[in-house]
């Protein structure tokens, strides 16, 4: 097996905003690949809206309090809490603080 180093200059980078106004994405690994990780920052009081996607992801919450909903549970996760949402499951984000926004690290196996 080998490791695989994704150099920045062979990365895309671009800026996302088509959940809600106060949700901005940026990816930073390649469009193509087993796994995309983007940088993901909700705007105080804003929120990610309900959705769904057959890979599962997992988020670390970087900076900031969010709360999570994963079909019918809710979770509040601080800086450092890591979550694994299962494939196909319904899950949303809000900003759970009132001054900064909350700051996360997402990965998506798109591999299923």
């Amino acid at each position: 097996m080998e490791a695989t180093i994704i150099r920045k200059d062979q990365r895309e980078y671009h800026e996302v905003t088509s959940f809600t106004k106060a949700f901005s994405r940026r990816v930073v690994s390649q469009e193509k690949g087993e796994f995309r990780f983007m940088l993901s920052k909700i705007a105080p009081h804003g929120k990610v809206t309900p959705h769904s996607h057959e890979q599962f992801q997992l988020n670390m919450i970087e900076r900031g309090a969010a709360r999570m909903r994963v079909e019918e549970r809710e979770y509040t996760l601080y800086d450092g809490d890591v979550i694994v949402i299962p494939g196909g499951a319904v899950h949303e984000m809000e900003s759970h603080t009132d001054g900064d926004e909350v700051s996360y690290i997402e990965v998506k196996w798109l591999e299923v």
